[in-house]
C-alpha cells in the first residue's frame, strides 16, 4: 500500500479497540477464560461474539455505500422496511460520534474525500430529513466508509473488526486469567 494508505488502514484498525469490559467481543472470552479454557479458546469465543449486532454493522454499510443506490434511495428503502441504516445512530452519541468525526478528519488530512465518504454524509443528513431527528454517523459506518476506500470488500468488514479488537481481547484475557 502508499504511505498515506497504509497510515488509514493504521487508524482504521486502531479505532476498533474495545471500549471496556461491558463489550461482547471482550465479555465472553473474559467469561471463557474465567472458567479454564486456554487463551486460543477464550479467543475464539471473543471472535463469535462478533456478529450482525456487535460489529456487523460495518459490513451492513460496506454494503450499500459501494452500491450504485444513491444516499435518498438506500434511506427510502430501509424506512419502507422499517430497518434501521448500518453505522447510523449511537445510544451514547446522540449528536456527533467523535470517533467517527476524528476518522473522517484523518482521512481527508491524508486525501481520502472520495465517493464512500460523501455518500455515508449524504445518508446522514437524508436520514435527518426523513425522520426529524438527528442519527449521527457512527464508528462502525466510518469504518465502513473507510474501508471501501481503500478498496475492500464488504465481506470483510466484521474481519476487520475483529482484527482491530484483537490485541484488546487479548489483554482482557490475560488479565482475566492471571487476576490474583
Amino acid at each position: 500500500p502508499k504511505e498515506n494508505e497504509r497510515e488509514l488502514l493504521s487508524v482504521c484498525l486502531l479505532a476498533c479497540i474495545d471500549h471496556g469490559v461491558q463489550v461482547p467481543s471482550v465479555f465472553v472470552g473474559r467469561v471463557s477464560a474465567s472458567v479454564g479454557n486456554p487463551i486460543h479458546v477464550a479467543l475464539a469465543a471473543d471472535l463469535l461474539a462478533i456478529g450482525d449486532f456487535h460489529g456487523g454493522a460495518v459490513e451492513k454499510a460496506m454494503e450499500f455505500l459501494k452500491s450504485e443506490k444513491p444516499a435518498h434511495t438506500v434511506v427510502k428503502e430501509a424506512f419502507l422496511a422499517n430497518k434501521r441504516v448500518a453505522g447510523y445512530g449511537h445510544k451514547v452519541y446522540t449528536d456527533v460520534d467523535l470517533r467517527a468525526q476524528a476518522l473522517f478528519e484523518r482521512a481527508a488530512r491524508l486525501g481520502f474525500t472520495g465517493g464512500a465518504i460523501h455518500k455515508a454524509r449524504e445518508i446522514e443528513a437524508q436520514l435527518m430529513e426523513v425522520s426529524g431527528k438527528k442519527l449521527p454517523l457512527n464508528i462502525d459506518g466510518a469504518l465502513a466508509a473507510l474501508l471501501v476506500e481503500l478498496g475492500f470488500h464488504p465481506k470483510l468488514g466484521k474481519a476487520f473488526f475483529a482484527l482491530g479488537r484483537f490485541p484488546g481481547m487479548m489483554a482482557h484475557i490475560l488479565e482475566e486469567i492471571t487476576y490474583e
